[in-house]
């Protein structure tokens, strides 16, 4: 765990991981708030972005998104079958934790556009 200052208070994180192998990003939990952010390690003037409301959440996020990437690779090209399941996925989600998914800028809404 590690105090980091956001300009009005300070703030724990526990560093959770990244999003693959190559990534200069990191998952963090803060543990005052609870909510799950994204570091990028790279960028000029880093900044934390909430990924999820809860470490509960989040969790529930990467498994759900492993199912629906392991079903993908089971469905044998069936597009529409993958269109559905990926509808029903976004949905759920949404209905889970929506500040995940509201905008087309969020951490998860850019999952879904690009590597799903």
């Amino acid at each position: 765990m590690f105090p980091v200052h956001d300009g009005s208070d300070a703030i724990d994180l526990v560093v959770l991981g990244a999003p693959n192998a190559d990534s200069a990003m990191r998952y963090l939990l803060d543990t005052r708030k609870g909510y799950v952010v994204l570091l990028d390690l790279e960028s000029a003037n880093p900044q934390l972005e909430v990924v999820n409301e809860s470490l509960e959440k989040f969790i529930e996020f990467l498994y759900r998104v492993e199912r629906f990437r392991g079903f993908s690779r089971s469905a044998g090209g069936d597009d529409v079958a993958i269109a559905d399941y990926k509808e029903l996925l976004s949905t759920y989600l949404m209905s889970s934790d929506s500040f995940a998914m509201k905008r087309d800028t969020n951490w998860w809404s850019m999952v879904f556009d690009r590597a799903l």
